[in-house]
């Protein structure tokens, strides 16, 4: 019912795009197309918001995120409470492999900081910068979007931050391949912990004890 409701949401939008996006959405599969080798794939919408809708808040924020960062228009967010705010994003359209890499970041940025769910203004903190305040203290964050309108490379963006962008970043098919390996281990390792079935039943005529040999009947006396 979930991936059901999720794929009408995604239709809806996606109809919006053809009518009044259409033409953004083809100029932004050729923007940005270049991915650092190996860490990208083209990952589909309903992937990403399946990937990001915890990190951002809602399929809505996930669905705003994406279509912010294909189109390079402003994004707006909105909270549990309500209150809202807008990201306006620095960079060129990106493809679907880019908003992949630059969203794997902000929120390994933002877990470094401990912040496992953050509000949308540590959102805009992490992907445009800006300084966020936890229990050990402010930072001040320079911004994944940030950094790469200013001509960084995904791989220097992620040494910045103190990791490896092959760390952070696993292509969404891949992760699934993982998945699906595992499920396919954890049956095969149940089937072999099972004590094999005895079957008890009719036993193969070769097991079966011969019946012994009829003594002969003595002839009659007379005859």
């Amino acid at each position: 019912m979930r991936n059901d409701n999720l794929r009408m949401v995604l239709g809806i939008v996606a109809l919006g795009f053809a009518v009044v996006g259409g033409g953004a959405l083809r100029a932004a599969d050729a923007a940005d197309s270049t991915t650092t080798a190996g860490a990208a794939v083209a990952v589909p919408t309903e992937e990403l918001v399946e990937k990001f809708g915890t990190f951002a808040g809602s399929t809505q924020n996930a669905l705003a995120l994406i279509d912010g960062l294909r189109n390079g228009t402003p994004i707006t967010l909105t909270n549990s409470g309500g209150t809202s705010t807008t990201i306006t994003p620095s960079t060129k359209p990106m493809g679907f492999g880019n908003i992949n890499i630059a969203l794997s970041l902000a929120r390994q940025e933002l877990l470094q900081q401990g912040i496992t769910q953050p509000t949308s203004a540590q959102l805009q903190a992490a992907l445009t910068g800006g300084t966020i305040t936890t229990s050990t203290g402010s930072t001040t964050l320079a911004g994944v979007l940030t950094l790469r309108s200013q001509g960084m490379g995904w791989g220097a963006i992620a040494n910045s931050m103190g990791f490896k962008l092959g760390e952070v970043v696993r292509p969404m098919r891949a992760e699934k391949m993982e998945k699906a390996e595992k499920s396919e281990k954890a049956d095969a390792d149940d089937k072999a912990s099972r004590p094999e079935r005895i079957e008890v039943g009719r036993m193969d005529k070769a097991e079966r004890p011969e019946r012994p040999a009829r003594p002969e009947r003595p002839e009659r006396a007379g005859k």
